[in-house]
């Protein structure tokens, strides 16, 4: 079993000084907080060159002898959003991820599943995930990655049961298991079993 630092926990840090962070509290493997306008990398600065910026990344893993085993990451807009050029941008961030991962071998990108939009509802909201990810899961694909979602709290996949649909209408996707988004619910964690495989 690896057991991985992310970098999330070290928002207010430059990415050298969370990687450097990461590195003197003992840990050989982080995970890789790149989320638009917050941290580490903007999924947006990939899109023109996204090899020059993962030969980057991986001079400060390597610096810090850690290796990253996963992205946390996201688009500019949410995934289900039913803008056309919102959505040609989130796939063109969704591809410059892919070339980013497969550069550093990272496996895994995880990805928000977008919220529910009051006028749309959950259904139709949801709808708008699937068909979204099932079109990022094609570049996932073409570069040899897995793509997965949070469960997070206040999305469209929050409940098991909205988890396990979503997964279900997009063959291929994976889900990346955070207890605390049920926790902070009060859900019983027993029943988030099916969840796991």
């Amino acid at each position: 079993m690896k057991v991985a630092c992310s970098t999330a926990g070290f928002t207010k840090l430059k990415l050298e000084d969370a990687l450097k962070s990461i590195k003197e509290l003992g840990f050989q493997y982080t995970d890789l907080l790149m989320m638009e306008n917050w941290a580490h990398i903007n999924p947006s600065s990939l899109v023109a060159d996204p090899v020059s910026k993962a030969k980057w990344a991986g001079e400060l893993l390597k610096v810090n002898g850690l290796k990253a085993i996963g992205i946390n990451g996201n688009v500019s807009s949410p995934i289900n959003t039913t803008d056309p050029e919102r959505q040609r941008k989130n796939l063109g961030e969704m591809e410059g991820l892919a070339i980013f991962a497969k550069n550093l071998d990272i496996p895994v990108i995880v990805l928000q599943p977008g919220g529910v939009d009051p006028e749309r509802g959950l259904a139709k909201s949801q709808e708008a995930s699937i068909n979204a990810l099932k079109d990022m899961l094609k570049i996932a694909k073409k570069y040899d990655r897995e793509l997965a979602i949070e469960t997070h709290v206040n999305s469209v996949g929050e409940k098991y049961e909205d988890a396990l649909k979503i997964v279900k209408f997009a063959p291929g996707l994976k889900l990346a298991y955070d207890p605390s988004h049920f926790v902070m619910q009060q859900m019983n964690l027993a029943d988030s079993e099916p969840l796991i495989d």
